[in-house]
Order: structure tokens, then sequence, then C-alpha cells
């Protein structure tokens, strides 16, 4: 059910950890989050400018949904491999961008938004500058997912193999947002009796709302506001997944419009709540 590219790196770093997977395991996250925090200021510090980036990195690390950091997640890794892809589409290294974007959808499924928004960047590319060249990170980004269902369908003999394997392991599917809205609306029973979730996951869901809100204020380049926008829909609408706190995260360039909307009395109070979240759930999670 987990995309390979992640569990790859830490197999290959256990080759230099004398086979220990959990120190091997460490050291990649480790160095994903810190690709990821370096992404996230580098591609705000593009859009933007280094105040917007300092304050984006800020919100960002000291988002609720950071608690992956220290978790052997694949969330640090994806917003890596996205700030790096959105960068090369930003600057036109469009080959750059397929390769990036490749590696991206073989590390997290939730990167195949990378395939719509490196075509609407080369939609905008032809339309504008006759740059038929663009069409080359659209077309390399969906390899990394192709090449890994291929793989399961001829080890398995199903290319439907890994949404079997979601549906029967976690229950996960697309029910259009109709579990989100019931969580968001305190409706779901499945969920209302663990208080606690629910409010975090109705908190994120209003912080996603005012994260893409202050994105389209902010008028960062459509390829870069459409990750996010995606980003967030995608999990919206997948039944099991929701708004919750590192689902939102991963999400991460709503953090370069809300650096730049946020006003200073509000930014400052904004990242003390957030960072008091985050201790929350690392520290406390019931």
């Amino acid at each position: 059910a987990f995309f390979p590219l992640f569990p790859l790196l830490i197999r290959l770093t256990s080759y230099l950890t004398g086979g220990d997977y959990l120190i091997a395991g460490l050291i990649v996250s480790v160095l994903a989050g810190t690709a990821s925090a370096v992404g996230v200021w580098a591609l705000a510090a593009r859009v933007r400018d280094r105040r917007v980036a300092d304050r984006a990195v800020v919100l960002y690390c000291f988002f609720p949904g950071a608690m992956t950091f220290g978790m052997l997640y694949s969330e640090p890794l994806a917003v890596a491999l996205g700030a790096a892809a959105l960068l090369a589409l930003i600057e036109r290294r469009w080959l750059l961008a397929g390769i990036i974007g490749a590696a991206g959808t073989a590390e997290r499924p939730t990167l195949i938004v990378l395939t719509v928004v490196s075509g609407v960047a080369a939609a905008q590319a032809i339309w504008t500058r006759r740059e038929w060249r663009a069409l080359l990170a659209p077309a390399l980004t969906p390899l990394g997912m192709l090449a890994f269902f291929g793989y399961l369908g001829h080890r398995y003999h199903d290319y439907a193999f890994w949404f079997r394997a979601e549906k029967a392991g976690w229950n996960q599917h697309i029910d259009w947002g109709v579990h989100t809205l019931r969580i968001v609306f305190w409706a779901d029973p499945g969920t209302s009796k663990y208080r606690v979730f629910n409010l975090v996951v109705i908190i994120m869901f209003i912080a996603a709302v005012a994260g893409i809100a202050m994105t389209l204020a902010a008028r960062l380049p459509l390829p870069v506001t459409l990750f996010g926008v995606l980003v967030v829909l995608m999990c919206a609408i997948a039944y099991g997944q929701s708004t919750k706190p590192r689902f939102v995260w991963s999400g991460f360039t709503l953090f370069i419009g809300a650096a730049a909307k946020l006003p200073k009395a509000i930014y400052w109070p904004v990242v003390v709540l957030s960072a008091a979240g985050l201790v929350f759930l690392i520290g406390w999670w019931p």
C-alpha cells in the first residue's frame, strides 16, 4: 500500500549503517525534513522574497502537521520533492521538473497532482511562448506511479492491486468529501465520540480553507497555488484521510500564501498557537 521511494532510500542507507533499518530510517527522515524546509524557503523566496520565505518556513516548521518530522513517514520527503518540482517549473526547467516529478509520484500518491500542475504550467508556456518543450514535465511526471503500478500488476497479476490494498487495509476510497463534511459538522458516528480528534480535524479544515483563501489573495504563480489547493482537496475527498494535520501540512504552498498575507499582529499569534498544537500532538496525543 505504500509507495516505494521512501522505503527504498531507507534500504539503500541501511547498507551504510550495517543493516540497522532504524538508524537508516532516522537518517533519511532527518535529511528529508531538512530538505523540505530548505525547499519551502527556496520556493517562497523565488516567488516572493526572503522575508516571506522566512515567515513561510517558520509556519511550516511549527504547524501541527510537522509532527511527522519525528516519525518515519513519507510527508517530509514528499514536500522536499514537491518544492523542488515546483521550483523547476517556475524556472522553466522542464526536463528537471519532469524527472523530479517522476520521483515524487513514486514517493507518495498525492503527488500525482504534480502531473496536473505541470500540465497547467506547460499549457501556459505553450500558449504564451510556444514553448513545446514544456510538455516534457507532464509527460515524465506520472512515470513514477505508472512504474510502481506496473510492477504490482506484474507481481500480483492485478493492475488494480494498490487500490484493493488501500481499500482492504485502510478503507481508503474516494467519497467526494462526504466523510470530511460529516466530521466538520460533528455528525460522523465513527469520530464524534473521539472529541479531541474530531476537534483537531475541524481546526485543520478551517486552517486549510483560510490557507487557500490567503494563497489565492497572494496571487502566487498558478502552479504554486494549484499545488496546495489540489493536495488539500485530494485529502478532503478521500474517506479515511480528511483534513488531518499531516495531510494539510503536505499542501505546503499554503504557508507561502499565509506568510505573504498575514499581518504581523496576527502572524505571531498564529505561530504560537501552531507551535502549541504541535507540542500537544507530539507530547500528549490521547
